[in-house]
């Protein structure tokens, strides 16, 4: 299991890299060094999911360059990707995996931005210290299957 993912973008680890061998970055902290580059199971498990899992940034990931490009890992049998992204506006988080629910909700609408088949995107222009929600539903079988909301927020 990968202990980097659970919850939320930890600070405190980032005092203690220096101690680790190779000395990485926080952002170097993913499942290939976690198994010290033997097995990365996030490239090599087949997708068991029934939707997208492990979002880039991590969900409530914090001080986010605005070259962002957001990538996540497909589920089986995944033809195409609807991408969603809005700005919040209010600055308040949820909970890791509350799903959106449908009308208006604290985070804003959900903006529809395009179908694709690409496992990233690009959302180019982002404001600073800004809170950016997104979500990736997939369609399987020309239906689609809702994804779970996330969240980032921009560096200063």
């Amino acid at each position: 299991y990968n202990n980097h993912r659970l919850g939320g973008d930890y600070k405190w680890f980032e005092d203690n890299l220096e101690d680790a061998e190779g000395n990485p970055e926080p952002s170097e902290i993913n499942a290939a060094w976690t198994f010290s580059g033997m097995w990365n199971p996030e490239k090599e498990m087949p997708s068991v999911l029934p939707y997208v899992y492990l979002p880039k940034p991590r969900n409530g990931s914090y001080d986010i360059t605005l070259e962002t490009i957001l990538n996540w890992i497909p589920s089986r049998n995944a033809e195409s990707f609807n991408i969603y992204f809005w700005k919040s506006k209010f600055p308040q988080a949820l909970e890791n995996g509350e799903k959106l629910k449908d009308g208006p909700s604290a985070v804003g609408e959900p903006i529809f931005i395009k179908n694709q088949t690409e496992k990233y995107f690009n959302p180019e222009t982002l404001e600073k210290n800004s809170t950016y929600y997104w979500r990736i539903d997939e369609i399987v079988d020309g239906a689609a299957v809702e994804g779970p909301l996330w969240h980032f927020t921009t560096k200063e």
